[in-house]
């Protein structure tokens, strides 16, 4: 099974990026992968779009807590471009990263864009356009700049290696940074790839996502903590699996979330003490076919992912939300969707104990997927964004 195409944070990238814009597909038009709970109480997601005669944009969708649109952006230029994550920026704004792919080059290249609280974009940055590049998470900086990671690949088929790039506070580059291995076997490439970046309690950050994987199958999911500086400090490797979600939780830990294929397809978490040392790693199936994406903690000391889950490789998959408790034992699993694809890749809590989760969503149409439950999973409404 390629494991790795299937659930890279969505699938829909996939397909868009072997797409060029006039020959859009008729699914997978739009997706959200981020959402966050804005300081004026309402949501904000990020994701990807098609635009009329732009094809694929970044995209950012304001909403209420009643999913009722306040105000959507598209980003980008006249090549394929999205957004992986966003998130809330000292002073009011927000920062979202992903990949541009630059025309005439073919191929992506790291987006860093900031905006005020309207989405009107404020600077955006984009990387070297002759390497390809990606951005899969953000973290702000003590002194108002950013970091985002992902990865950097030479060619096509070379090697991957964990990347990142920190930009001041107007969007100029300060520092780059790549981390990899090398293999000499059979494999095209060894992909060494970070999907997520948390700030750590002292003036470091920690990195989750996959070591040593390659163009069909997985890596082992890490945990690498950097100093300020970019500079790695250490780097723990555990299962094979991915950790696309990074948290630190309320008793000073961390916790890292994403898939498994290693005993069938599990959804995964894996809880470490500052250092890096295991204290529980969990797989769950309670479908058959369950992938993780996104983490938050639960305002009882557990957790809440999200996902999508199938009962087979074959079926259509539903988005996923699974109650986990503070020692990793499943509480609840529940199912939101209709007939078609329906995939969840990014959560934010609620006041209430409930959860809005987003994703994508294949069923009547192509719509950014927006749910809200209750704190135990019983869904209160469902939206179809356009």
């Amino acid at each position: 099974m390629k494991f790795r195409f299937l659930i890279l944070l969505s699938v829909s990238l996939i397909i868009i990026l072997s797409c060029k814009k006039d020959t859009i597909t008729e699914s997978y038009l739009r997706g959200g992968n981020s959402i966050i709970n804005t300081a004026d109480g309402n949501l904000l997601i990020a994701g990807y779009n098609v635009s009329s005669g732009n094809g694929f944009d970044g995209y950012l969708v304001k909403v209420t807590k009643s999913g009722e649109q306040i105000w959507a952006k598209y980003f980008g230029n006249t090549g394929t471009d999205a957004f992986y994550n966003v998130i809330n920026a000292t002073g009011g704004g927000y920062v979202a990263t992903g990949f541009q792919e630059i025309p005439g080059y073919d191929q992506p290249n790291i987006y860093i864009v900031k905006t005020d609280d309207q989405g009107q974009q404020l600077w955006q940055y984009v990387g070297d356009s002759t390497k390809r590049t990606r951005g899969f998470g953000v973290a702000e900086t003590p002194d108002n700049g950013f970091i985002a990671c992902g990865f950097v690949q030479d060619a096509v088929n070379s090697d991957r290696d964990i990347y990142l790039v920190k930009v001041n506070s107007l969007g100029s580059k300060v520092w780059e940074k790549r981390y990899g291995s090398r293999y000499s076997g059979s494999y095209t490439g060894i992909y060494d790839e970070a999907y997520s970046i948390v700030k750590a309690s002292d003036s470091g950050y920690f990195i989750t996502g996959s070591l040593k994987g390659n163009i069909d199958c997985c890596g082992n999911s890490f945990l690498m903590k950097i100093s300020a500086n970019g500079d790695s400090l250490w780097t723990k490797s555990y299962s094979e699996a991915l950790g696309y979600s990074i948290a630190q939780t309320n008793d000073g830990n961390i916790i890292i979330s994403g898939s498994s294929n290693i005993s069938g397809q599990n959804a995964y978490l894996l809880k470490t003490d500052p250092a890096g040392a295991v204290i529980w790693e969990k797989f769950y199936a309670p479908t058959g076919y369950d992938y993780g994406t996104a983490i938050v903690q639960t305002l009882d000391g557990g957790y809440a992912l999200a996902g999508y889950a199938s009962t087979s490789a074959s079926a259509n998959p539903d988005v996923s939300l699974y109650k986990i408790n503070s020692n990793g034992s499943l509480v609840w699993a529940k199912k939101f969707g209709g007939s078609n694809v329906d995939q969840g890749f990014g959560i934010a809590g609620n006041p209430d104990g409930g959860f809005c989760i987003t994703g994508l969503s294949n069923t009547g149409g192509s719509y950014i997927f927006l749910d809200r439950t209750d704190s135990t999973g019983i869904e209160l409404w469902q939206k179809n964004l356009k």
